[in-house]
């Protein structure tokens, strides 16, 4: 029987570069989306998946999550007194159904492997989910989200799972590109690699994994024969490089096509993308922001 997925790790240590001046003063994870921070959507992704345990791998210049993440019992009385407690409703409700540990990223271990690898004493043996803090996967409210999607496969499989989409072939170059070895379903295929930013006409498919993965427990293991083979302390380990050696040792792993609408927070267009498009979903604020832009006289 496989082992229940109950824990995810979600990296936030990035500095957030391309938004300064505003990630200067603020972590890119906390900008609203309307009025909903990139990392609560997230967060509900992973409680309405059955998630209950959450590791942020974060940075001790980065106290603005820590501190958006710990309830204010005297504002929301405050709210309360004005009848607008429903201002965190959506919040409250995230915030109760998990349990959230905090660890900082080391400086000897830079890279997506190597902040997922100080979650190692916390993962204590499981399989795990990680998701990455500036992607949003929007499913329709009711409906099995995408962190839950690859959990499913995963409990049918017991195999390692990417969550991917298929894209352009132009713009696979910039995501991790599986190697296809058969079709199992409309939803899931059997990979047998992954390769990270391939070159122009080296692609192996145009089905890509993207910002969501079920590691299995011996992931760690797999990232400490990784961190020998850096040349200076410079060198990135790439996730997308542990789960290729996965998939090696064990005989394949899953692709699984998330029904879901994927969104890069972590670029400006993106942002301005998801942003427009979560305010015309947004039932107070959709219709009245619809017809604005309808009266914008584009070029």
């Amino acid at each position: 029987m496989n082992e229940k997925i109950t824990k995810a790790i979600i990296p936030v240590a990035g500095k957030g570069t391309r938004f300064m001046p505003g990630t200067k003063g603020i972590s890119k994870e906390v900008f609203p989306v309307v009025d909903t921070p990139v990392l609560l959507y997230i967060l509900k992704e992973c409680a309405d998946s059955g998630i209950t345990d959450v590791l942020l791998i974060t940075r001790k210049d980065k106290a603005d999550i820590k501190k958006f993440l710990t309830p204010d019992k005297k504002l929301y009385e405050e709210l309360k007194r004005k009848g607008r407690e429903g201002d965190l409703k959506l919040y409250n409700d995230v915030i109760s159904k998990l349990k959230i540990t905090y660890k900082y990223q080391r400086k000897d271990l830079i890279g997506t492997a190597g902040a997922v690898y100080v979650g190692k004493k916390w993962a204590n043996n499981q399989p795990f989910a990680v998701l990455y803090g500036d992607d949003l996967n929007y499913t329709p409210e009711g409906t099995r989200p995408a962190i839950g999607q690859l959990i499913d496969a995963f409990n049918k499989t017991g195999k390692m799972v990417l969550g991917c989409k298929e894209v352009l072939q132009k713009e696979v170059f910039k995501y991790g590109a599986c190697s296809i070895k058969e079709k199992i379903d409309e939803s899931t295929c059997l990979i047998d690699g992954v390769i990270e930013k391939p070159k122009s006409g080296t692609e192996p498919s145009n089905l890509v994994s993207l910002a969501r993965y079920i590691m299995p427990s011996n992931t760690f293991k797999v990232i400490e024969t990784q961190i020998p083979l850096r040349k200076n302390n410079a060198e990135e380990i790439c996730l997308t490089d542990t789960m290729d050696i996965i998939i090696k040792q064990e005989g394949g792993a899953i692709a699984c096509v998330m029904n879901s609408v994927r969104y890069d927070t972590g670029d400006k267009l993106g942002f301005l993308k998801t942003t427009v498009e979560y305010a015309l979903r947004d039932k107070k604020l959709g219709t009245e922001f619809k017809e604005y832009l309808k009266s914008l006289k584009l070029d």
